[in-house]
């Protein structure tokens, strides 16, 4: 799991000194997750306005990875108030679980009328998330990218250590209560 921080640190960053104060805040991230920590909780309702805005540009440019400017989501923020790169990129982190499940249809029966309920968010922004588990939510999304035979052969591999679903939904079930 390592590498891939590495490389999002990098895109995020590009050249960027990593001793500044943004390059200090993810580096503080990557090591925390590459030591098995898991990702900070966050707010429920500011996860709610980041995947809002993701998923409204999502729709216009289907197919396409986008990018959203930090102005963008401080815009849309209940708050306005702008994250540290170190809460940007645990937002994103948690975001991209909560996508990967809802690709997968794990979250279904928690849609409304094409939205999530807010339970769901607070799964997700306060559950416990891992370098694994952010692993395994993006490893089985990219299984759908595989031949069937590809993807069988490596789900069988994988049997029984993939347990980011059943732990997300652990979370909704605590959330509810």
């Amino acid at each position: 799991m390592a590498p891939r921080w590495r490389r999002l640190r990098r895109r995020c960053l590009g050249n960027m000194d990593i001793e500044d104060n943004v390059g200090k805040d993810l580096k503080a991230l990557e090591d925390a997750l590459n030591s098995g920590a898991d990702l900070e909780a966050v707010d429920p309702v500011e996860l709610k306005s980041l995947w809002g805005i993701v998923r409204k540009v999502g729709r216009g440019l289907p197919g396409q990875q986008i990018a959203i400017g930090v102005d963008g989501i401080v815009a849309a923020s209940p708050t306005h108030r702008e994250p540290s790169a170190r809460e940007m990129m645990t937002l994103m982190a948690r975001a991209t679980v909560l996508s990967a499940l809802l690709d997968r249809g794990v979250l279904n029966e928690f849609e409304e009328n094409g939205e999530l309920n807010d339970v769901v968010f607070r799964a997700a922004a306060t559950m416990a998330v891992n370098a694994c588990d952010l692993g395994q939510a993006t490893l089985q999304t990219q299984l759908a990218k595989l031949s069937a035979e590809e993807a069988e052969k490596l789900n069988s591999e994988l049997a029984g250590q993939l347990t980011i679903d059943a732990k997300f939904l652990a979370a909704i079930r605590a959330a509810r209560e």
